[in-house]
């Protein structure tokens, strides 16, 4: 039997549902002849919008076609996309203060928008990982062991993984 994962996510802005699978040619076909299937180069999955029935129609079109389906609720890489201020009020007065510095560092350097975004978001989500250690402790150690474990969890591609 082939199991279907079904996630929540975001995509240009919209809540949609990511399909993720061992890969099998047959399965895959399936899953494009889909109601409202679209294939992310961005997340590289197949997606559905979240809206109005279409979780219930994509959950009963996989089982329909003899998958069993699962549902989980990931967290979201989409988020390096959104503005970097947003994410400022979960880490600690000190690591918002580095934060804020880093930024001005970056501007100062005359970075683009989109680059002040991505290492903003790199940077912060390092931050928070280490929240319950000091600045004053963080050492490279702390950063490799960042790195291994959002490659690994979030699956990022070869390009994101050198720019941290």
């Amino acid at each position: 039997m082939i199991y279907i994962t079904l996630a929540s996510f975001m995509h240009h802005k919209q809540k949609c549902i990511s399909l993720s699978f061992a890969y099998s040619f047959k399965v895959k076909q399936y899953i494009k002849n889909g109601h409202g299937v679209k294939w992310s180069n961005t997340f590289r999955c197949f997606y559905v919008l979240d809206k109005g029935s279409n979780r219930a129609l994509l959950v009963g079109y996989l089982k329909a076609g003899g998958f069993n389906v699962g549902v989980t609720k990931i967290n979201n890489k989409q988020s390096i996309g959104k503005e970097t201020s947003i994410l400022k009020g979960e880490i600690s007065k000190e690591k918002q203060l580095v934060y804020s510095e880093f930024i001005s560092f970056l501007k100062g350097k005359r970075y683009s928008e989109s680059t002040l975004k991505v290492y903003g978001h790199f940077v912060y989500c390092f931050l928070k990982h280490t929240d319950n250690k000091p600045l004053e402790l963080l050492d490279e150690n702390d950063v490799r062991l960042f790195i291994e474990t959002s490659v690994g969890i979030l699956n990022y591609a070869v390009s994101t993984h050198r720019q941290m």
